[in-house]
This record gives structure tokens, sequence and C-alpha cells, in this order.
């Protein structure tokens, strides 16, 4: 989810808020993730009636628990593959 930026200048830089979604095997995953993808939920529902200064953008990765941490399937790290392909920057990710 994309939260676009107004008119400010530098808005070709954004705020990235992330969490991932797969949890390690046997594991109920309350607080490895669930408890980020919850953050990442609530802010899209208070964020979703303003324009913030900067584009915030809200993602979800999977892939981030073994076998695929530390890999090339890495979501976080496909993720962040693209920006070495496109002139879009990141001010900041959380």
């Amino acid at each position: 989810v994309t939260i676009p930026a107004g008119e400010l200048p530098d808005l070709d830089r954004k705020i990235v808020v992330a969490a991932h979604y797969d949890t390690v095997w046997l594991s109920p995953g309350a607080d490895d993730n669930a408890s980020g993808v919850s953050v990442l939920l609530e802010l899209a529902q208070l964020l979703k009636n303003i324009t913030p200064g900067k584009a915030i953008e809200l993602v979800a990765f999977t892939n981030e628990e073994q076998p695929f941490a530390e890999t090339e399937l890495m979501g976080s790290r496909v993720y962040l593959e693209q920006f070495t392909e496109t002139s879009e920057k990141i001010l900041a990710m959380f």
C-alpha cells in the first residue's frame, strides 16, 4: 500500500514501513511476526485520510525465515533489489 505524498520538495524519496508475515517452523507467529503485520494494518487505517509530506509505503514481506532467510529469495531482499534498477529512493525504512 502506498500513501501518496503531498506537494513538497524532494518527493521522490519515500518512507517504507515493513513487516514479514511468515514465522519460524512450529511457532504460532504471534510475536514473530503477526505483531508487525498488525502494526502495518493499523497504520493503513490511521493514514488513510491524510496526505503526508513524503510518500509512505506499507510492505508485508514473506520468505524472511529459514530456509529463505539470507538467500536471494528473501522477501525484503527482493523488494530492495528493485531500487538498484530505478531512480526511486527511500528516505527511511522501519
